[in-house]
């Protein structure tokens, strides 16, 4: 049985949404008035925030 046949019945779906260079200071969902970023906030008033979430920089 393929994953497909055996959670079809959840009708669960994610969408991983990755912005390239942008930090949670430049948003307006993180507490930045000045940033008028309506789509962002829209999705995180409605789906998972990440308020803690590491990543290793060069």
């Amino acid at each position: 049985m393929s994953y497909k046949e055996h959670y079809s019945h959840l009708g669960r779906k994610v969408i991983f949404i990755m912005t390239d260079t942008q930090r949670t200071d430049m948003l307006g969902c993180y507490g930045n008035p000045g940033m008028h970023t309506p789509a962002i906030d829209s999705l995180a008033a409605k789906g998972v925030r990440f308020d803690r979430a590491y990543t290793c920089q060069p």
